[in-house]
C-alpha cells in the first residue's frame, strides 16, 4: 500500500515496522495516510488501486449506501415503521442463509433512547451520578 500511495517512507519508519508497532502508533499512522488520501478524489484512488494484491474499497456515506445500485439490486434497503419518526429506511442484514432469511424486526433506537438503561443497568451508575451527567450535558 505504501508503494502504491507513494508513502514508502512509512514502510521504513521504525514506528511502523511491525504490526504491534503500527497498532501502538495507529493515531500517527492514520493521520499520515489520511493526509495523503486528501490529495486525490475517491475516484482517482480507486483507479490507482486497481490491480493491487490487497483488498480495497471506498468508504460510503449513509446516503451513498442507500443510492448504491448493488445495494438496491439485492434489496438490502428495508423500510420499517418507527414510533417517533414514522416510516424510515434502514440497511438490512447483509447475510443470507439457505434455510432462513434474517429480517429486521425492530427499528433502531432514537438518539439517547437507551442511555439510562446503559448507565444504570449495565454500568451500575446511581441516579445521582446519572443526573449529574445529564446536568453537565455529558449524556
Amino acid at each position: 500500500m505504501c508503494k502504491v500511495m507513494n508513502l514508502q517512507h512509512l514502510a521504513l519508519d521504525p514506528r511502523y515496522l511491525t504490526g504491534a508497532l503500527r497498532v501502538e502508533n495507529r493515531e500517527l499512522l492514520c493521520k499520515e495516510i489520511e493526509a495523503k488520501t486528501m490529495e486525490k478524489t475517491t475516484e482517482e484512488w480507486l483507479l490507482i488501486f486497481q490491480g493491487v494484491s490487497f483488498p480495497y474499497a471506498q468508504v460510503n456515506s449513509i446516503s451513498q449506501v442507500f443510492a448504491d445500485e448493488h445495494i438496491q439490486d439485492i434489496k438490502l434497503v428495508k423500510e420499517i415503521s418507527h414510533e417517533k419518526y414514522g416510516d424510515i429506511k434502514i440497511v438490512g442484514p447483509a447475510v443470507a442463509y439457505s434455510l432462513t432469511q434474517p429480517e429486521v424486526r425492530t427499528p433502531p433506537p432514537a438518539l439517547g433512547e437507551h442511555t439510562d438503561y446503559v448507565l444504570k443497568d449495565l454500568l451500575n451508575y446511581d441516579e445521582t451520578t446519572i443526573a449529574k451527567l445529564k446536568e453537565k450535558k455529558i449524556v
